[in-house]
């Protein structure tokens, strides 16, 4: 009885193991992007892996929204998706129907 508890116990600190390593590879590109985005324009190409860097500045942020038409280009970029997906959904469900009756 103990060596098959044994036997789950250490099945399971493998499998928690590995699903971290798995939320840690899937988390850092993402800090990464982030990291870059908060770097200074003369340090873009920067190969340091600093998660924070020394002169994190929000510049880029400020100017996509307040310097370059960004919120037209999303806006547009959702009436597109919402049509597609409206068009897609509408001719997927009669499409279905049809094949339904045979």
């Amino acid at each position: 009885m103990s060596r098959d508890r044994t036997r789950r116990q250490i099945l399971s600190v493998i499998t928690h193991v590995f699903l971290i390593l798995c939320c840690i590879m899937t988390v850092y590109p993402i800090l990464q992007i982030v990291t870059v985005s908060l770097r200074p324009s003369d340090q873009l190409y920067s190969t340091s892996l600093a998660l924070i860097p020394k002169h994190a500045t929000i510049k880029a942020y400020y100017r996509i929204l307040f310097e370059k038409d960004f919120l037209i280009w999303m806006r547009n970029s959702f009436l597109i998706a919402i049509t597609v997906t409206l068009f897609g959904v509408t001719l997927a469900s009669t499409t279905a129907y049809a094949f339904s009756r045979y």
